[in-house]
């Protein structure tokens, strides 16, 4: 799952240094030998009415953010599914910035949807898709 991310450091020593946090997504079981499982989940966010005012601006969807708007529904959702996961026994671990590992490919892997040329992540809904992952022991 993550041999693109250990390819790309390869081919671009360069930016070796920059990219070194890349890494922890292919060191799993070193990171968190407790884990068995990835829960990974998606969930269109592009749903939100956003101030006419910020249109064309590009990035006018952070402002509804799930990995960083800790107001936001989508975090909220998330917060509240880990919080389920521990209330039945489970042990977890969730990185809601930038994800536990390459979560848009372990949400190809588990066949939530595609990936496509432009490298973005699309369900039925499209790609306005936020992927959320956990960690997870019983």
């Amino acid at each position: 799952m993550c041999l693109a991310v250990l390819l790309y450091i390869e081919h671009t020593p360069e930016d070796a240094a920059e990219l070194g946090e890349l890494y922890r997504f292919t060191r799993l079981r070193e990171t968190h030998p407790w884990a068995k499982s990835v829960i990974v989940c998606v969930r269109r966010y592009g749903k939100y009415a956003i101030s006419p005012n910020l249109d064309g601006l590009i990035a006018k969807y952070y402002l509804v953010d799930g990995r960083r708007n800790v107001d936001s529904p989508d975090y909220k959702a998330s917060a509240e599914f880990e919080k389920y996961l521990r209330s039945i026994g489970l042990k977890t671990k969730a990185e809601r910035k930038f994800g536990v590992t390459a979560l848009r490919w372990a949400a190809y892997k588990a066949g939530l949807g595609i990936i496509r040329r432009n490298n973005f992540f699309y369900t039925e809904s499209g790609s306005w898709v936020l992927d959320f992952g956990i960690l997870q022991i019983k």
